[in-house]
């Protein structure tokens, strides 16, 4: 207590106080080229519809843990959860990969010039997933981000080879922390 009134009277003291927690988050970096999809696009299920249907799918990489079931969560069955789809093409099984690889966190759209899609991994890894100049995609993005608020920051990441929807390669539910 005595050293804690000491020290901020010292001449190099530093005035931020100590977070030994805290961890620096870099500049985000683009996503390697060789795992560039074909096209992407924002989404979103009724928690009901998510539930029964993406679990019970033959994805071969998948990250679903319970505790983050929007029932578990306390959602409403109509609550819309937001997603985003990449159609990877020839790049499905690489991109799928390398997401799992980095342990997503959580995806999220960040206005600027331009605007961009960054997705959150490991302990403080940033990856430009996208970026973008349409003024209807960037408004699609801020829908993302008020169903986010909307979801307790709860959304999904869905890889698959084309939109035919016949197979997908990789699920993640995500959720970001709320502030």
């Amino acid at each position: 207590q005595q050293r804690a009134k000491w020290y901020p009277t010292q001449p190099n003291a530093v005035p931020i106080p100590y977070n030994p927690l805290h961890i620096e988050s870099p500049p985000p970096v683009p996503l390697p080229e060789k795992l560039w999809g074909d096209s992407w696009g924002f989404t979103a299920l009724s928690a009901y519809d998510f539930e029964q249907t993406l679990p019970y799918e033959p994805i071969p990489l998948r990250y679903l843990p319970p505790n983050l079931m929007p029932s578990r969560l306390g959602l409403a069955s109509t609550t819309p959860i937001p997603g985003v789809v990449v159609d990877a093409g020839r790049q499905t099984m690489a991109l799928a990969q390398w997401i799992q690889a980095n342990n997503p966190a959580w995806l999220s759209y960040v206005r600027g010039e331009p605007d961009g899609l960054i997705l959150d991994a490991g302990l403080c890894d940033r990856w430009v997933f996208t970026t973008f100049i349409d003024p209807d995609v960037a408004a699609a993005g801020q829908r993302f981000e008020q169903r986010k608020r909307e979801s307790q920051g709860l959304h999904f990441l869905l890889v698959r080879p084309d939109d035919s929807g016949m197979t997908s390669t990789g699920l993640w539910l995500l959720q970001q922390p709320q502030v």
